[in-house]
This record gives structure tokens, C-alpha cells and sequence, in this order.
């Protein structure tokens, strides 16, 4: 298998400045980023966002859930078998929201629910018990950007009852920095929040912090 420096400079002429499209794109920008020791500055797009807009029904939105509810290609999870799967994702994904005549914009729809003016070591847990075992026990946790679902505090008591540690900002503590869905409207056009620019640093530079978006943030609640 060729090294990252031997393939590095044909990917990156091969990549230009085309958008790019990937299902949970992000992780794999963040990977190119880290491996290339570069900053790719390309706009893309994930359709794991797109379908878990588009499919609220299903529990979860992996590539292989998804190529199985749409009756696309297997996903094998191997990179040519995985890249034909997501391009198929996308043309279903375009005619969905033409069928349905959604634009990009009205599916991430401005929402009021931010979060501005809330004093965080204020809201005590209310909950006598915590389950040490849950996801957020003990760990540090900002919130960015404004939520779909669900009004900021409620979200912020949710962890607190968890036995979650919330902060303002991203620092070397953070454990989970979590995206309001509708912080990807920007993220679509490559614009990130200073939070997010923090900490995709922070986990380059080694430091254990997990991005999440508010979905995921959902399905971690369920689990």
C-alpha cells in the first residue's frame, strides 16, 4: 500500500477545487487534513445531514441504513463500493427534494431556538440519581449554534441531569462539542463557527474532543 506522502500530491490535483461529497464528510475532510498536513479549503457537502432531514422516520442514517431503505447499491464498506453507494445517495437525495420541491434552504429552516443569555453554572440537575455509565457523565460539553428540536436550556438540562460538565467555550477540557442542526447551512457553504474552527484544532493537535451534531446528539440520548 503506497504511503500518504507518495499518493498525497496526485489527491490533492485530483480533488482541485471541486465541492466534495461524502457522507459524513467531515470526518473525512478532518482525516485529509490531518494526514496531508494541510488545510483543504473546498466546499462540501454531507449527505448524511441532507438525509437525516429528508428521513426523519429512520433511526439511523449510516450509509449502509440508508442504501438499504432506498434500495441503492450494497454498501460493502470498501472505498469504491462506498463512493458509488454515496453517489447514488446524492441523486436520490436531489430527486427527493425535487419530487417534494424542497430547496436547501428550507430544510434548514432558521429556527429561534438559541441560546444566548443563558447563565450555564446556574441550571442544577434535577434528577436525584445519575447514571454514571450514560455518554455525557463527567464530561465537558459546549453547545454551537442554534438548535431544530429543541430550546438550548432544555437541551443543557438534559446533560447537566446526565452528570454532563457544560462550559461556554471549547477549551483543552472539552470532551463534545455539539452543532445545532442548524449551524449546517453555513458549514454547507464552508463557513464554521469559531467553536467548531477551535476545536477541529484541538482534535488535530491530538486532543480528546468529539464534534457531534444535534442529531447524533438525539440518537446518544436514545441509546
Amino acid at each position: 500500500m503506497p504511503s500518504i506522502d507518495f499518493v498525497m500530491n496526485d489527491v490533492i490535483s485530483f480533488i482541485g477545487d471541486d465541492v466534495i461529497i461524502g457522507h459524513n464528510t467531515s470526518f473525512d475532510i478532518r482525516f485529509l487534513n490531518a494526514g496531508f498536513n494541510t488545510e483543504l479549503g473546498n466546499q462540501y457537502m454531507d449527505t448524511m445531514q441532507f438525509a437525516r432531514k429528508l428521513f426523519p422516520e429512520l433511526k439511523h442514517h449510516r450509509l449502509s441504513d440508508l442504501t438499504a431503505y432506498l434500495g441503492l447499491s450494497n454498501n460493502e464498506h470498501r472505498a469504491i463500493a462506498d463512493s458509488i453507494a454515496t453517489k447514488e445517495l446524492y441523486d436520490s437525495i436531489k430527486d427527493t427534494m425535487k419530487k417534494r420541491g424542497v430547496e436547501i434552504q428550507g430544510l434548514w429552516i432558521k429556527s429561534t431556538h438559541g441560546g444566548k443569555g443563558i447563565d450555564i453554572k446556574s441550571i442544577q440537575p434535577t434528577e436525584v440519581e445519575i447514571d454514571e455509565d450514560n455518554f455525557f457523565y463527567n464530561r465537558h460539553v459546549v453547545f454551537s449554534g442554534k438548535l431544530e428540536k429543541m430550546i438550548r436550556q432544555d437541551a443543557i438540562q438534559i446533560v447537566v441531569n446526565l452528570g454532563g460538565i457544560l462550559d461556554n467555550s471549547v477549551t483543552k477540557t472539552t470532551n463534545y462539542l455539539i452543532l445545532g442542526n442548524n449551524d449546517y447551512s453555513p458549514i454547507l457553504k464552508g463557513e464554521k463557527s469559531s467553536k467548531h474552527r477551535k476545536a477541529e484544532k484541538l482534535k488535530l493537535d491530538g486532543q480528546d474532543i468529539e464534534i457531534i451534531d444535534e442529531s447524533t446528539y438525539y440518537d446518544l440520548l436514545e441509546s
